[in-house]
């Protein structure tokens, strides 16, 4: 699971690569915070989980979040065709404070609170369901 998210998080950063001025901008500015808020309220609701339940509904609301944005950067692939999704060169100066609060909060997602977090729970029904429901959900992302 870890791998495809940090996966995913590396997707919403190279969608941002090569793009240019004015829309572009705004939109990959809109994308970043998406993804920002999603990564965020995935972390916090864990780090604060007090049941398998609410690890639970975390995970599934991160699940929709994460399918949502990935919908919005696919569409900006194809409004941008000029984006190389492959081609890792340095962000536009706009983007970078973005693109750093977008890391930072990848980097919450995947501590060691969460991941402790993550681990306690592992074995509640409602956390296996929600891992496979979310699985189920990303595999075509």
């Amino acid at each position: 699971m870890g791998k495809k998210i940090l996966a995913l998080s590396v997707l919403a950063f190279f969608v941002i690569v090569g793009c240019g001025k004015g829309d572009k901008i705004a939109d990959m500015k809109k994308v970043m915070s998406d993804t920002t808020a999603v990564f965020t309220a995935y972390g916090s609701s864990v780090e604060n989980a007090k049941s398998g339940k609410e690890v639970a509904a975390a995970m599934v609301k991160f699940a929709d979040g994460l399918k949502a944005v990935s919908l919005k950067a696919k569409e900006l692939q194809k409004k941008y065709p000029e984006f190389n999704l492959k081609d890792n060169k340095a962000l536009p100066k706009e983007l970078e404070a973005d693109a750093k609060k977008l890391e930072e909060a990848g980097k919450v997602m995947m501590s060691k609170k969460v991941m402790d977090q993550m681990a306690k729970y592992m074995t509640d029904p409602d956390v296996q369901k929600a891992q496979k429901d979310m699985m189920e959900k990303m595999k075509d992302m």
